[in-house]
């Protein structure tokens, strides 16, 4: 809420710093498909992504409504901005598709990360 609250916008990417993996392209492709939406939500393997998707400036608004109407949890207040909703069928067609959204929380989740980052041939540097 503060970064959408911080300054005027056309459309955000919000994106969680545990997603090792995401490709600018991948947020490029997924900017692209806003359009009149208030917001673009990836479901990579069926599992929502609210904290790696794109978000227009009405999107603001009403989810500071919800968290002041007490809401505290992330999907239900992004799923009241009927979000368009990208599920793997889309994510496979633009760079990186689903691996993207490996999210890191766990030791052996970054394992996984380091392995596939090994695997491409680069670092870290390689991500995002």
């Amino acid at each position: 809420m503060a970064g959408l609250a911080a300054r005027p916008f056309r459309r955000a990417i919000v994106l969680g710093v545990d997603f090792p993996l995401m490709r600018p392209s991948l947020l490029a492709g997924l900017a692209e498909l806003l359009g009149d939406h208030t917001a673009v939500l990836p479901l990579a393997g069926g599992m929502p992504q609210p904290l790696a998707a794109i978000y227009a400036p009405a999107a603001a608004g009403r989810l500071a409504a919800c968290l002041a109407a007490g809401e505290r949890a992330v999907m239900p207040a992004v799923a009241q901005l009927r979000p368009l909703l990208v599920r793997d069928d889309v994510l496979v067609r633009l760079d990186g598709g689903p691996e993207c959204f490996l999210n890191v929380n766990l030791p052996d989740d970054l394992a996984r990360a380091e392995a596939r980052l090994r695997g491409r041939g680069g670092s870290c540097r390689s991500a995002v």
